[in-house]
């Protein structure tokens, strides 16, 4: 029994270590990034959306409010010569000032819901944001990383010093074949024989004036 769960564990291990190798996590990353920027764009439009049916709504408003104040001064103006046409206009007076009381009512419900979905936008733009710079440290750690795990494995499997000592030691083998191979002015030689011979010439007098000087000076009575 105990040989089964160790057998367990171990493939257990292996699939999940496969599992890590196999995960493209740029590619899941970028995804999610995509999938979120999509979900702005939809919410986006979304909050438009409310934004023109809310105008749609405080103008319609407006407009009930202006025919409410309409019908109350018509009424006041024929409830002289006209009852019932005085309170014909105040029936159409109360039937825009229910509107304006069914329209207020939608208009606080539509600025609730805009302020959900501002919310929500907020929500998704900063998980946005946050998502995007955790992206680019990982890209960028990772890029280090690699760049270390390079360095690292240069200097430790050829020592750097190692190489040049070989490379000194080839150049070393090289020179001397590149002067061989240079050819020699038979006349140069020439000319630098008898310069040489002059010289030589001319320490051998000095040498021989010098010994020359030397004896005089030795027999020279006191």
């Amino acid at each position: 029994m105990k040989l089964m769960k160790r057998i367990t564990a171990t493939l257990s291990a292996n699939v999940n270590s496969a599992v890590d190798q196999l995960e493209n996590h740029e590619a899941i990353i970028g995804a999610a990034i995509k999938k979120t920027r999509q979900s702005i764009a939809k919410t986006q439009a979304q909050y438009n959306a409310l934004i023109r049916q809310q105008k749609h709504l405080q103008s319609k408003l407006e407009r009930a409010q202006a025919d409410a104040a309409l019908w109350a001064e018509r009424a006041q103006r024929t409830a002289t010569d006209d009852k019932d046409k005085a309170l014909a206009c105040l029936s159409k007076r109360n039937h825009f000032e229910q509107e304006q009381n069914h329209l207020k009512a939608s208009l606080s419900q539509q600025k609730d819901l805009i302020r959900d979905v501002a919310r929500h936008l907020e929500i998704l733009n900063q998980r946005l944001d946050e998502t995007q710079q955790r992206h680019q440290q990982m890209r960028s750690r990772q890029t280090l990383a690699k760049t270390s795990k390079t360095v690292a494995t240069c200097l430790h499997t050829d020592d750097l010093e190692t190489t040049f000592e070989r490379w000194e030691a080839t150049v070393l083998e090289q020179e001397p074949l590149l002067y061989e191979s240079q050819a020699i002015d038979p006349l140069e030689a020439e000319l630098n024989r008898e310069e040489n011979r002059v010289a030589l010439e001319a320490q051998l007098d000095d040498l021989l004036n010098q010994a020359s000087t030397s004896e005089e000076d030795n027999h020279d009575p006191q």
